[in-house]
């Protein structure tokens, strides 16, 4: 399990009740993470995987280079062209002068980090973001600066120094970003070298700035974004249908604002008609759907190819799968099946089980769709 790992000697439920989205905390020796992500895990996507900006971008003291400098141009394809690639050649000379290499979408182009992000959205009912880093000698990728999510910092190769600040902004949303400059720091709480092994973790708003030591570092930044009351009310005025929303609103943009008793009632009043109309069960269902809905499938293609799914093959939940039973709807990777109460016990646990036991047809459609597996 995931968690389980990056928290490793603190333990889970210490980690959960002490540290989630209240103090950062370094965890030494938490374990061996080159099944998620190594040196030559990034040789491969550096060498063979066609990369191209924005998922991989190479910043040389705090600036980015411009992605024509290690890109190609257009490269005939069909009756078109693709955008410039990555020239591996160059990303590799520009590392070796001392840039960095961010690979921002690693969630999405690297299986087992994939798995291990799934696994992390699935436990802490978050969306999780996966980016690497690759740090030459005695570098600093960027300036310090704070997240609007919970980051869990994987030394996966290498050494770096970290330090942590105290929040600059207390539990920023989604949309507070910090800007491109980076975040002032105040009270240093972390001053620490991470090694190979290491986690560290800090809530979102905590500051944070890395630099290197005396060899090439690579680590993991898993991004963990939680919903908060914001996303609730945010759902709630999306299906708030009221009038006076369209009207236009004459702003004195030469003094001071002050509004006359007529704008003064009108808001209050639509503020009540609001109050009446949300039901706050359905804002948190608009949000637990999507959630699940826009959960993008980790299927393995290939290898189940050629499986045909009849009565007696053994079939089990595929690993990765976040799913919501309601009112006989079963939802995942944006598709809706009809799932008798009856089975739902069988085909959302992780024991094998008979295609047939659950009737055919509906082992074939989940299957399918992804939902389902071949147990080997």
């Amino acid at each position: 399990m995931t968690l389980e790992r990056l928290v490793g000697p603190v333990g889970v439920d210490t980690f959960l009740s002490e540290y989630l989205g209240k103090r950062p905390v370094v965890i030494q020796d938490a374990g061996d993470f080159a099944d998620w992500f190594s040196f030559d895990a990034l040789d491969e996507l550096i060498s063979s995987r066609g990369l191209r900006h924005p998922t991989v971008r190479l910043v040389s003291e705090g600036n980015e280079i411009p992605p024509h400098v290690f890109s190609t141009g257009p490269v005939p394809w069909g009756a078109g062209a693709v955008p410039g690639l990555g020239r591996p050649e160059v990303l590799y000379d520009l590392m070796q002068r001392g840039a960095s290499l961010v690979f921002d979408d690693l969630a999405t182009n690297w299986e087992p980090v994939a798995r291990a992000a799934r696994d992390l959205e699935a436990r802490l009912r978050a969306t999780a973001s996966a980016t690497s880093i690759f740090t030459p000698p005695k570098s600093q990728t960027f300036t310090p600066r704070y997240e609007v999510h919970d980051t869990f910092l994987v030394q996966a190769e290498g050494s770096q120094h970290w330090k942590v600040w105290s929040q600059h902004v207390a539990k920023p949303l989604r949309h507070q970003v910090c800007p491109p400059d980076g975040s002032p720091t105040e009270a240093l709480l972390i001053d620490q070298a991470l090694h190979k092994g290491d986690v560290l973790y800090a809530p979102r708003g905590f500051v944070l700035a890395g630099q290197t030591l005396d060899s090439d570092s690579l680590h993991i930044a898993y991004g963990v974004t939680p919903f908060t009351w914001f996303d609730v009310v945010k759902s709630a005025l999306e299906s708030f249908d009221d009038p006076l929303l369209d009207e236009p609103v004459p702003l004195a943009i030469h003094r001071e604002i002050e509004l006359d008793d007529a704008a003064d009632i009108a808001f209050e009043e639509m503020l009540d008609r609001f109050e009446d109309a949300t039901q706050p069960a359905q804002a948190f269902d608009r949000l637990a759907r999507a959630f699940v809905r826009e959960r993008r499938p980790l299927v393995r293609g290939l290898s189940a190819l050629g499986d045909v799914v009849k009565a007696d093959t053994s079939v089990r939940r595929t690993t990765g799968v976040i799913d919501r039973w309601v009112d006989g709807t079963l939802t995942f990777h944006e598709v809706d099946v009809d799932v008798p109460a009856e089975h739902v016990a069988t085909i959302r646990g992780r024991a094998p089980f008979p295609a047939g036991s659950i009737g055919l047809d509906l082992s074939q459609r989940l299957h399918a769709d992804g939902y389902l597996e071949v147990a080997r």
